[in-house]
Formats: structure tokens, C-alpha cells, sequence
């Protein structure tokens, strides 16, 4: 039986006794098959994580890491009476992990009711601020480049943490707060199925229906989930491997939730397994669908792979999958607003490991708007490199970089000119925030050629001074480091639909 990390999950112990979180996209317990994991302990969980892949918790590969001490870390962890405040968006994996278990816990807490809070994705400050511009190099007009168009104009954030760090964990943080909900409410409902004292369908074709059990469980945005149908089922074999479906429609407000989490345990104590995770969220006011599905694959000790794939459509009750049985979001489906695309390769035992992510503002785009990162771990220490660039959009398949657009906006007549260039920065984990390490070369002028002359000049409002065009110099470097850096892109888990 997997194993459950009670109260605390601790990954390091710092000097002083304090335990520092999970450094990891991905956070797989240990299960029966007596392997080991940080954080993890021989505590059981009940008979219905084999339905669940709560050893894997989603987070952006650059999210802070906080060390706080044990009494600290022991106030956060709710062993409730009421309802659980669910963690966060950009929070540890080790904190969700923590709580998926102490939902999953053999003996059912006091309560399986769950707050959720859904967040937005942001933009950090260091990235594409409003720049007014002056003399423009390419017709001598005056005018400005909205919000989010210029990558990495700062180095870091005020806190010292990288800018690249930064804006990857603030962009992601609307899509990984679909995953959680859905994770969440699948925990909750296999919580009062054990609390209820029912056991986990054994037959194939056999289901619990806990629709009226899952009534006053879950709150969303403070308000109460409305549950119209809730069960966890026992699918037909794959392989001879147990498939199970946790299931959910419900109405908070002015949105249905629809959750869909498809279980495949590939070894007899689900220490390596399969699935996908779908969300669809129906919003009549304003009217807008959110389509959200993610896969993911633990193949081994040291293998775990995940894709990740949002999109956004501007009235309610659109269909965002690829069919009635496949729940994959299917970016052809003529979307509008914005669009998420996340892959990721990672060894379990190190949490170090290659991401993509990218995102798309609009179906009409030109362009996606990429990361690339690796991360790697030697002696405890954490410590890797980003690249920020431009790609093919969701529809023709995202995830590579293509190089940088300078130009991304500018005066009529100039038009997008992909340089072979990237914006990089080199990070490490320290004191709980990725910061940069060596030189950052993420300096550009907002020309087709990436750098301008006088008499061109900038200012940008964020209290910075004018810049002139004539006093930077442009240090991207070759799209070439790419490849040579992170290698071959991360490949996609298996489809169990």
C-alpha cells in the first residue's frame, strides 16, 4: 500500500531543525514495493488511493521552496474539525501532497470537507512591462507596447527571485489550480467513501455512488458546491490492470464543474501507474468554458512523465475534448482567450528533470510564448537553466522554441521577425527562491534586429528612467543552446483513453 506522509512531509532538515519543502514538479510517495521517497512515511492510506495518483502533485518547476519550522509546518497541516483550506496554486508540492494523504489516510480525518480557492494566472513584475517608446527606429513614430509583449525585461524580481522563475510559477498558476480542485474533490470524495465505511469496487463495472454523501463537502470560492452526481467506478481491465473512474458534476455560483479522474495502477501496489485528470468548467456569467486535461504516467522509480493542456472559449458549455471517450483537450476545437501546454520529464528520486511550458493569447495568434528549463540535483543542491522564446502555436505543437520575437508589437508595417536568438537565465535554489546565477542574458530593443540606435528611446512605467536605444547592448544568446542545454524535449505520457 502506498505509503502516507503523516502531518509533515520532511524532505531535508535544515541546520536548525526547520524542515525545508519538496523541490519537486512532481512528488511521488513510495508505495508497498518498499522503496524510498522524501517525505514519506510508513503510515497506511485507506484502500482507496489505489484509485488516485496522490504521490503526484503538479507545480511550476520554479515555484519557491520555503523552509519553515516544525511548528510552523505542524499549524499549516489541517487535521480538521471543519473544513480543510486547501494549499495553494503555487504552493509546495510537499504541502499538497501532505494534505491528498491526510484526506486518503487509512483512518478517516474528523471531516472530509474542502475549501478550494481557484487563482488566476499573473504576470511577474520583471516580465513584459508597458513600455512607452519614442523616435521608433522603424518609422520615427512615438507610441507604447502593451502589458506582456517584451519577455524578460528585468533580471529578477525585488526579492532577488529570477525573473524566469517568477514569471513561469505566476503564468502556470491558472491551470495548476484547475489540477488541484480536481485532485481534491477526487480525495474527498474517496474520504467519504471510507468514513462512510464502503470499500472500493472490486468487480469490473461495479461503482459507489456518493452523490448525496458528497452534499455540504466542498466549497469552492466560498461558495457550496451543489453536487448533481458523484461516484467512483471500477472500469474494465487494461492489460489486466485495475482502471478506476472518480467522477463529479456539481454547480458553485454561476459555474459547473465537471471532473473526470481515470486511474490505471500498472503494478500490484500502484507504485506505478497511468491516468489523466479532466476538467470542465461551464461559467454562464461571464460566459466562458475552461477546458483543462492532464496526463501523467510513473513508469518507475525514477521515471515519471506528465502533459498538461488548457484552453479557454468565450461562451458556456462548450465541448473542450477530443471525443465522448477521450478526455484530452483538443486545441483544434476553435477556441479564443487563452491557451496552457505543459510537458514534463522528471526522475522521482531527485526531482530534477525537463519542462516545457508554453501559452498561446488567443486561437488567431502568431505565436506561442515559451519555456524551456532543466533542472538537475547533485549533492542536495538544486540548480539548472531557462530559456524564454517564441514557438508554433497549441494547433501546429508547442513546446519547442523557435527564437525570439523583438518585435512582437510595434508601428503599423513592421511584422514579427523571429530571431535565432533566446533570452537565458542560469538559476539555483537558495533560501527557498530560484535566483540567477552568472551573467543574465536577457537584454533586447524592441526591433525587428532585436537591437536599436539612437535617436530611439524608452521608458517604462514602473518608475524606471528613459532609456535610449543607443546605451544597451543586446546579449541573447544562440537559439543552438537550447538543444546543447536541455536536449531533446520531454516526451508525452501514455493515453489511457
Amino acid at each position: 500500500m502506498k505509503g502516507l506522509t503523516m502531518i509533515l512531509s520532511i524532505n531535508r532538515f535544515s541546520a536548525i531543525g526547520g524542515l525545508c519543502l519538496s523541490v519537486a514538479v512532481l512528488n511521488f510517495a513510495c508505495s508497498g514495493s518498499g522503496g524510498s521517497s522524501a517525505g514519506n512515511s510508513q503510515a497506511s492510506l485507506s484502500s482507496f488511493s489505489a484509485a488516485l495518483a496522490e504521490e503526484m502533485v503538479l507545480s511550476s518547476p520554479t515555484a519557491q521552496r520555503t523552509s519553515v519550522s516544525l511548528l510552523s509546518r505542524l499549524a499549516e497541516i489541517r487535521l480538521f474539525e471543519g473544513a480543510m483550506s486547501a494549499p495553494a496554486a503555487d504552493d509546495s508540492p510537499a504541502e499538497k501532497k501532505d494534505a491528498l494523504e491526510t484526506l486518503l489516510a487509512a483512518t478517516a480525518p474528523s471531516s472530509c470537507a474542502i475549501a478550494l480557492t481557484l487563482q488566476n494566472s499573473a504576470r511577474a513584475n520583471c516580465y513584459g512591462p508597458s513600455v512607452n517608446y519614442t523616435d521608433h527606429e522603424h518609422d520615427s513614430s512615438s507610441g507604447s507596447w502593451p502589458g506582456g509583449d517584451l519577455g524578460i525585461w528585468e533580471t529578477s524580481e525585488a526579492s532577488g527571485e529570477a525573473c524566469i522563475a517568477s514569471q513561469l510559477t505566476s503564468q502556470m498558476k491558472g491551470a495548476i489550480s484547475y489540477i488541484d480542485m480536481a485532485q481534491f474533490i477526487g480525495a474527498g470524495i474517496a474520504c467519504v467513501a471510507n468514513k462512510n465505511s464502503q470499500s472500493l469496487p472490486v468487480n469490473q463495472g461495479d461503482s459507489l455512488d456518493l452523490t448525496s454523501s458528497m452534499a455540504g463537502i466542498v466549497t469552492i470560492d466560498g461558495q457550496a458546491l451543489t453536487v448533481s452526481a458523484a461516484e467512483i467506478a471500477r472500469a474494465s481491465n487494461v492489460s489486466g490492470n485495475p482502471v478506476y473512474i472518480t467522477a463529479l458534476t456539481g454547480t458553485a455560483g454561476t459555474k459547473t464543474f465537471e471532473i473526470r479522474i481515470k486511474h490505471v495502477s500498472t503494478s500490484s501496489d500502484d507504485s506505478t501507474n497511468q491516468g489523466k485528470i479532466s476538467v470542465k468548467v461551464s461559467n454562464t456569467s461571464p460566459n466562458a468554458t475552461d477546458g483543462i486535461s492532464l496526463q501523467y504516467e510513473k513508469a518507475s522509480k525514477t521515471s515519471g512523465k506528465m502533459l498538461l493542456k488548457k484552453i479557454n472559449f468565450g461562451a458556456p458549455a462548450q465541448d473542450p475534448f477530443v471525443s465522448g471517450s477521450d478526455y484530452t483537450v483538443d486545441y483544434s476545437k476553435g477556441w479564443n482567450n487563452n491557451a496552457d501546454y505543459f510537458l514534463a520529464e522528471i526522475d522521482p528520486t531527485t526531482y530534477a528533470g525537463k519542462f516545457s511550458y508554453a501559452w498561446q493569447a488567443g486561437n488567431g495568434d502568431s505565436h506561442t510564448r515559451v519555456f524551456n528549463v532543466t533542472l538537475s540535483e547533485s549533492g542536495g543542491s538544486l540548480t539548472g537553466s531557462g530559456f524564454f522564446g517564441f514557438g508554433p502555436t497549441m494547433q501546429t505543437g508547442p513546446g519547442s522554441i523557435a527564437g525570439m520575437i523583438c518585435n512582437w508589437t510595434g508601428p503599423a508595417g513592421e511584422t514579427r521577425t523571429v530571431s535565432n536568438e533566446v533570452q537565458r537565465q542560469d538559476i539555483a535554489l537558495s533560501s527557498g527562491k530560484f535566483s540567477v546565477t552568472g551573467t543574465s542574458y536577457t537584454v533586447f530593443d524592441p526591433v525587428a534586429d532585436c537591437e536599436a540606435g539612437a535617436p530611439m528611446s524608452m521608458n517604462w512605467n514602473g518608475g524606471a528612467s528613459t532609456r535610449t536605444a543607443a546605451s544597451t547592448t543586446k546579449n541573447l544568446r544562440p537559439i543552438a543552446e537550447v538543444a546543447s542545454t536541455v536536449g531533446t524535449l520531454p516526451t508525452a505520457p501514455v493515453n489511457v483513453d
